[in-house]
């Protein structure tokens, strides 16, 4: 049985008492959805006061214009809507092959469970530290605070939520983290050392080609008879092989 108080004004909410659950309830009307149905906004408490206190609270966020009907929302859903729905549209298939990895494998594991209105920065610099401890590179922690804030951010554009913690995260101090790796060129001791290693070898030319050229190993993939012309001795590189989840 439900023990409602007497009505109020339209929009202002109710308290009432819940019997079968035995807890104080609150609920606000809202605006009809983009469907045209009519929505609710609940809130819950041990004691009549602690119900009135929460409702308060949830009439300040309904008239500050937050969208209070998604205050369940966990991290899990908000990465899985920003990295199903958002980020395809906005970010390159290899780029979004990588982002996807670390929300499915890093983010949703550690974060996933807690509701976006009670993430904090402190959850997000635990995870990098945590990450950091294990080896992680300072690149990938900084993805993952950007992938995270950047759904945040998302959340934020659409008032789900009123900040951003992921972007007020910090990352760990650049002498804990794993140094980034250091790439160079080959001098020419060394590219002859290679030459000679290779000669004889079923790669030999690839490697001719690559040492000469300098060409990246994806355009190397992609080379093609047409793209070369012996008598004017040249080699047209007008394409790079990629690797996605579809094929070649």
């Amino acid at each position: 049985m439900t023990v409602r108080t007497p009505r109020r004004p339209h929009g202002d909410g109710s308290v009432f008492y819940d019997e079968s659950r035995q807890r104080w309830g609150a609920v606000v009307e809202l605006d009809a959805g983009p469907d045209g149905r009519r929505r609710r906004a609940k809130v819950s408490g041990a004691t009549k006061q602690e119900a009135a206190t929460k409702l308060r609270e949830l009439r300040k966020q309904v008239d500050d214009g937050h969208d209070v009907t998604q205050r369940g929302m966990t991290v899990e859903q908000l990465l899985t809507t920003g990295i199903t729905d958002v980020a395809p549209r906005k970010q390159s298939p290899t780029s979004l092959r990588t982002n996807r990895s670390l929300v499915n494998r890093r983010l949703i594991p550690a974060l996933g469970s807690l509701k976006v209105s009670a993430l904090r920065p402190e959850h997000v610099e635990q995870l990098l530290n945590e990450a950091a401890a294990s080896g992680s590179a300072r690149s990938t922690l900084s993805r993952m605070r950007w992938v995270l804030s950047s759904a945040c951010k998302w959340a934020q554009a659409r008032r789900i939520v009123t900040w951003n913690p992921a972007a007020l995260a910090e990352l760990p101090p650049a002498t804990e983290t794993k140094p980034a790796r250091v790439t160079r060129a080959l001098n020419e001791a060394e590219a002859r050392q290679l030459l000679d290693a290779a000669t004889g070898h079923r790669l030999a030319a690839w490697v001719s080609v690559a040492v000469t050229y300098g060409l990246r190993p994806g355009e190397l993939a992609s080379l093609q008879w047409a793209g070369f012309d012996a008598a004017a001795g040249t080699l047209t590189v007008g394409s790079a092989l990629k690797w996605t989840p579809a094929g070649r």
